[in-house]
């Protein structure tokens, strides 16, 4: 990859994580377990599917 790519892959992910923050309820924010709990439940249903039309 190139730095071009890491760069521009950085920003995308800063976004989606901005996104996926700020649509998570305060609740599943308070501990790390909640946390990744909310990660993976948002990337099975949102961004899982959407990285899977490309391969």
């Amino acid at each position: 990859m190139t730095q071009e790519d890491l760069y521009e892959l950085n920003r995308a992910l800063k976004i989606i994580a901005h996104i996926l923050y700020k649509n998570t309820p305060s609740e599943r924010l308070q501990d790390f377990e909640s946390m990744g709990l909310a990660v993976h439940d948002h990337f099975l249903k949102t961004v899982g599917p959407e990285l899977l039309k490309f391969f």
